[in-house]
């Protein structure tokens, strides 16, 4: 399973299924342990949240990413070159709205959108000066009306999840079998590990070479190219990003790297940073 609720992912947005992670006992949790994990909330909340850290809080959880699906209502390009998107309610008329800010870098791997388009934006929440706005990493137009209804229902899981505190009380005992999804208590770093005890294997193959990873899925379900891309962006990306001759020189020679890469990229699993050859993972 998936730790980021992706409503276009396989698995009914979940990811893989519990068969394929590890079953490694999982420390106790801590609230800041999941602050990068991009949590869905309602496009309400997001118009509403007044946070002074630029996080969004359910209980003593704080969460730095956050995704939300809206309808275009307005766009406007800025002489300073970013692009200001106003998002209302995807399915139902209301007095919310919500502004979206999009840089250079973001649209130019965004694809073709247009007023009326509903859209999930993986972003950061800011407020400034009273004003509350998303600074979008990612855009991607929703046509599937059933991914709108999915995206509403995981909304309204990650708040009961987050705020009844469920990483905290789920047991030890049934930790270890969930561990590597979404209602484990380990933090993501934790989950992306091998189970113990199981022949010493590596994330990178028992022999200590990169083809294992070709055929075992990582813990955001990847397998094959990608989860090799994904597995070293999220080892050595950090907040500035990992670049891309250095994401090759890790994983070697392989056909499709570009079309792989924006393939992460489009699905929201990985973003650019400082520039467009940086890139860090969610």
């Amino acid at each position: 399973m998936d730790v980021s609720f992706e409503p276009t992912m396989a698995g009914g947005g979940w990811g893989t299924d519990v068969g394929n992670v590890s079953m490694t006992q999982a420390p106790a949790a801590s609230s800041g342990q999941f602050e990068k994990i991009p949590l869905p909330i309602s496009l309400k909340e997001a118009a509403t949240c007044r946070s002074e850290d630029d996080k969004f809080h359910i209980a003593s959880f704080g969460f730095v990413n956050v995704k939300v699906i809206g309808r275009v209502e307005t766009i406007e390009d800025s002489p300073t070159g970013e692009r200001n998107l106003t998002l209302i309610n995807a399915k139902e008329a209301d007095s919310v709205s919500l502004k979206v800010i999009l840089y250079e870098t973001v649209q130019n791997k965004t694809d073709a959108y247009a007023e009326g388009d509903i859209v999930l934006i993986l972003g950061k929440i800011r407020n400034f000066d009273g004003e509350v706005s998303m600074l979008a990493f990612h855009l991607q137009v929703i046509t599937d009306p059933k991914k709108v209804e999915c995206f509403l229902l995981e909304v309204a899981l990650a708040n009961r999840y987050y705020s009844n505190n469920f990483p905290e009380r789920v047991s030890n005992e049934i930790a270890i079998e969930l561990n590597g999804t979404v209602f484990s208590n380990a933090p993501p770093e934790v989950r992306n590990k091998p189970g113990q005890g199981q022949n010493n294997q590596s994330g990178f193959g028992g022999m200590g070479g990169p083809a294992a990873t070709a055929t075992t899925p990582n813990a955001r379900g990847l397998s094959g190219v990608q989860a090799k891309i994904h597995n070293v962006i999220q080892q050595k990306g950090g907040e500035s990003g990992i670049h891309v001759d250095e994401i090759k020189r890790s994983i070697g020679n392989v056909a499709k790297f570009d079309e792989e890469l924006q393939h992460l990229v489009n699905e929201g699993m990985i973003y650019s940073t400082i520039d467009d050859y940086h890139y860090s993972a969610l």
